[in-house]
């Protein structure tokens, strides 16, 4: 019994050609992961993202209504506090001004530049609450350091400067 084996011999073309198939399809297989990522961070990277304004919408829409004449400290946050306190661009020294181990640095760096205030509530040891607030949409900065007890009057001026009376 005789059995005869059939050699086939590849051109060096057709492995040429084998080779650029193979590579074909392995480029194509990356485009296709690469391309079904750009467009999953695409789709959901809006739903996913959270936009923290730089101001307090209220408090700006007070700012606005009373410029040119008087407000009461107590008029800027909630009831629940003893004292609001401002820390105006480039403040650092949140706990001296507090009274209490509290660093804003913590919490924001926006008074590393001087487009911004914060504005922060106390009550007894504890800070309840605080506002970043623009200094386009409210210039507390004329009070940066300061304390001030809920009935402490304010004044605004036509240009949104608030300052103590």
């Amino acid at each position: 019994m005789r059995v005869s084996y059939t050699v086939k011999c590849h051109t060096e073309a057709d492995l040429k050609s084998t080779k650029i198939y193979l590579v074909s399809i392995f480029t194509l297989s990356v485009l296709v992961v690469l391309l079904s990522i750009l467009s999953f961070k695409l789709l959901f990277s809006n739903t996913q993202k959270v936009n923290i304004p730089d101001y307090n919408f209220r408090l700006s829409t007070l700012i606005e209504q009373s410029k040119g004449s008087e407000i009461l400290a107590g008029d800027l946050g909630g009831r629940n506090w003893d004292k609001v306190c401002f820390l105006g661009p480039y403040s650092t020294a949140s706990s001296k001004v507090l009274g209490i181990d509290w660093e804003v640095a913590k919490f924001t760096d926006v008074l590393t530049s001087d487009g911004h205030n914060v504005i922060v509530f106390v009550k007894g040891k504890f800070v309840e609450d605080f506002i970043i607030q623009s200094r386009a949409h409210g210039d507390f900065s004329k009070l940066s350091g300061l304390c001030l007890l809920e009935e402490q009057r304010l004044i605004i001026s036509k240009g949104k400067q608030v300052s103590a009376i």
